[in-house]
């Protein structure tokens, strides 16, 4: 019988479960954005005086809080917290998950990146989706769940292959 083995160009199994774990703690963070992002505009806005605060709490909010729930996250799939505290996690952990962190940036990054493509290049479209975007809603939060998971998948595969290219090293 021949040697079946999983094609190393498609993210593992692992891989795709990390990419939708991580998207389902990103959903709660979209209408944190949505609420704060507003708030930018009194906060960098030529009318008003920056507000050092908010932008502290958009800073907490978007930068160390998913941190700190993703190597939680990470903790409690896979059970490694410090002998010292058994509630905090080990540095592993905090690794793990400001690399998660990363992940997530990025593959909104890209997200946003293509949807500024093809909204560009489409003046038709472009005008369609600000004429009648709740309409597209739909559409569009399916088209960016589909991006997102689809690169952190790969991005989750690219970091696995970095860690078992510098264990290799490692060990010769």
């Amino acid at each position: 019988m021949e040697d079946m083995r999983y094609p190393r160009w498609l993210p593992y199994p692992s891989s795709w479960f990390k990419a939708f774990v991580s998207f389902l703690f990103v959903i709660p963070l979209k209408y944190i954005v949505q609420f704060t992002g507003e708030s930018l505009l009194v906060v960098f806005g030529a009318e008003s005086v920056a507000r050092y605060w908010l932008f502290e709490f958009l800073l907490i909010t978007l930068v160390f809080v998913p941190i700190v729930v993703f190597s939680y996250i990470h903790c409690f799939l896979w059970g490694k917290f410090t002998k010292a505290v058994k509630w905090l996690p080990n540095f592993d952990s905090w690794l793990e998950g400001a690399a998660n962190w990363l992940i997530s940036v990025v593959s909104f990054g890209l997200c946003f990146y293509i949807l500024v493509r093809f909204a560009s290049n489409n003046v038709y479209y472009s005008h369609y989706f600000t004429k009648y975007g709740s309409s597209l809603n739909g559409q569009l939060a399916w088209f960016i769940s589909s991006v997102f998971i689809v690169t952190a998948a790969y991005l989750y595969q690219l970091k696995r292959f970095v860690k078992e290219s510098l264990s290799i090293s490692k060990k010769h």
